[in-house]
Protein backbone atom coordinates (compact mmCIF):
# COMPACT_ATOMS: atom_id res chain seq x y z
CA UNK A 1 0.00 0.00 0.00
CA UNK A 2 0.75 3.23 -0.53
CA UNK A 3 -0.38 6.86 -0.04
CA UNK A 4 0.39 9.69 -2.77
CA UNK A 5 -1.07 13.24 -1.19
CA UNK A 6 -1.81 16.15 -3.58
CA UNK A 7 -4.62 18.13 -4.44
CA UNK A 8 -7.46 16.18 -6.13
CA UNK A 9 -8.50 18.42 -8.41
CA UNK A 10 -5.69 18.55 -10.27
CA UNK A 11 -4.75 16.60 -13.20
CA UNK A 12 -0.82 16.45 -12.00
CA UNK A 13 -1.65 14.04 -9.21
CA UNK A 14 -3.06 11.42 -11.33
CA UNK A 15 0.33 11.93 -13.26
CA UNK A 16 1.74 11.38 -9.23
CA UNK A 17 -0.64 8.25 -8.95
CA UNK A 18 0.64 6.63 -12.90
CA UNK A 19 4.00 6.63 -11.90
CA UNK A 20 3.45 5.01 -8.19
CA UNK A 21 1.33 2.56 -9.67
CA UNK A 22 4.63 1.83 -12.12
CA UNK A 23 6.90 1.47 -9.55
CA UNK A 24 4.23 -0.83 -7.23
CA UNK A 25 4.38 -3.29 -10.70
CA UNK A 26 8.00 -2.86 -11.20
CA UNK A 27 8.52 -3.78 -7.35
CA UNK A 28 6.17 -5.51 -5.87
CA UNK A 29 4.70 -7.13 -9.18
CA UNK A 30 1.29 -6.06 -8.94
CA UNK A 31 0.56 -6.91 -12.36
CA UNK A 32 -1.55 -3.21 -12.87
CA UNK A 33 -3.92 -4.06 -10.19
CA UNK A 34 -5.09 -1.21 -8.17
CA UNK A 35 -7.74 -0.01 -5.67
CA UNK A 36 -8.29 3.50 -5.66
CA UNK A 37 -9.19 4.05 -1.96
CA UNK A 38 -11.07 6.85 -1.37
CA UNK A 39 -11.45 9.03 2.20
CA UNK A 40 -12.39 11.76 0.97
CA UNK A 41 -15.32 14.75 1.92
CA UNK A 42 -18.21 13.26 -0.04
CA UNK A 43 -18.41 16.53 -2.76
CA UNK A 44 -15.22 15.27 -4.06
CA UNK A 45 -16.10 11.38 -5.30
CA UNK A 46 -17.17 12.05 -8.80
CA UNK A 47 -14.03 14.72 -9.49
CA UNK A 48 -11.75 11.67 -8.06
CA UNK A 49 -13.26 9.66 -10.11
CA UNK A 50 -13.62 11.60 -13.02
CA UNK A 51 -10.24 12.39 -12.83
CA UNK A 52 -9.14 8.60 -12.49
CA UNK A 53 -11.19 8.15 -15.74
CA UNK A 54 -9.95 11.11 -17.54
CA UNK A 55 -6.20 9.81 -16.98
CA UNK A 56 -7.31 6.22 -17.76
CA UNK A 57 -6.11 5.25 -14.47
CA UNK A 58 -9.71 3.89 -14.04
CA UNK A 59 -8.84 1.41 -17.08
CA UNK A 60 -8.60 -2.39 -16.77
CA UNK A 61 -6.11 -4.13 -19.03
CA UNK A 62 -6.90 -6.64 -21.82
CA UNK A 63 -5.71 -9.05 -24.31
CA UNK A 64 -5.70 -9.45 -27.91
CA UNK A 65 -8.85 -11.62 -27.03
CA UNK A 66 -10.77 -9.43 -24.85
CA UNK A 67 -9.59 -11.19 -21.39
CA UNK A 68 -8.63 -8.87 -18.34
CA UNK A 69 -5.01 -9.51 -17.22
CA UNK A 70 -5.24 -6.49 -14.70
CA UNK A 71 -8.20 -5.17 -12.73
CA UNK A 72 -8.27 -1.68 -11.00
CA UNK A 73 -11.05 -0.62 -7.97
CA UNK A 74 -12.46 2.33 -6.18
CA UNK A 75 -13.53 2.28 -2.86
CA UNK A 76 -15.11 5.27 -1.54
CA UNK A 77 -14.89 5.14 2.41
CA UNK A 78 -17.61 7.23 3.54
CA UNK A 79 -21.14 6.77 4.29
CA UNK A 80 -24.01 8.20 1.82
CA UNK A 81 -27.14 10.04 3.55
CA UNK A 82 -27.37 12.61 6.11
CA UNK A 83 -26.46 12.23 9.54
CA UNK A 84 -29.29 12.34 12.34
CA UNK A 85 -29.21 14.18 15.27
CA UNK A 86 -28.50 12.27 18.01
CA UNK A 87 -30.98 12.69 21.51
CA UNK A 88 -29.53 12.08 24.97
CA UNK A 89 -32.22 9.77 26.80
Amino acid sequence: MSCVQSDLTKPELYKKLRGALDDAERVHGTAGNAIFYLAVADRLFGTVVDQLGNAKLANQDEDQNGKRRSWRRVVIEKPFGHSLTQRAN
